[in-house]
């Protein structure tokens, strides 16, 4: 189960790594919570238990400030070639990560990204969509199926 949040929000932050608009600079972040509609009883890839619990830590996990730096920390510092692709923190050292106002604002947009996610779990439809949309985003800009498989690693759980 932690291992299929895990890979959840793996995917969603390998997704938002590179989407960046060239000359940018974020100040401010603002996290909006999207909310979608669809029959829970509907089953997919998860139980309907499953996506309870699911729906249950995030809802405790959102709510806490460091949960989005912190999970993107640990994700570039397993995978220190992946902190390449952000373009406006590719070389930032580690220990500068977390007080760095572009990899906060990164790691707050795969947040809102990752509720849209989250909140799309009742509906095999709407989250192959979803799922779709971020691969393909990504597809042009080198993002291989191996690197979604990474982050199936256990070694991410909180």
């Amino acid at each position: 189960m932690t291992s299929k949040f895990v890979l959840l929000f793996g995917l969603v932050a390998f997704a938002s790594a590179c989407f960046q608009a060239p000359g940018t600079t974020t100040t401010t972040v603002t996290t909006t919570v999207t909310t979608v509609s669809a029959d829970d009883r509907e089953e997919g890839i998860l139980s309907s238990h499953d996506r309870s619990v699911i729906r249950k830590t995030w809802d405790q996990a959102k709510k806490d400030g460091d949960v989005a730096p912190q999970v993107l920390f640990r994700f570039v510092t397993a995978h220190p070639e992946y902190q390449k692709m952000f373009s406006k923190f590719p070389s930032v050292p580690k220990d500068e990560l977390l007080s760095n106002g572009n990899f906060l604002a990164q790691a707050y947009t795969i947040l809102a990204g990752l509720n849209v996610v989250v909140q799309s779990l009742s509906s095999r439809e709407l989250l192959a969509n979803q799922l779709n949309a971020l691969g393909g985003a990504h597809q042009a800009r080198g993002a291989t199926p191996i690197m979604f498989e990474v982050c199936d690693d256990t070694s991410y759980t909180f």
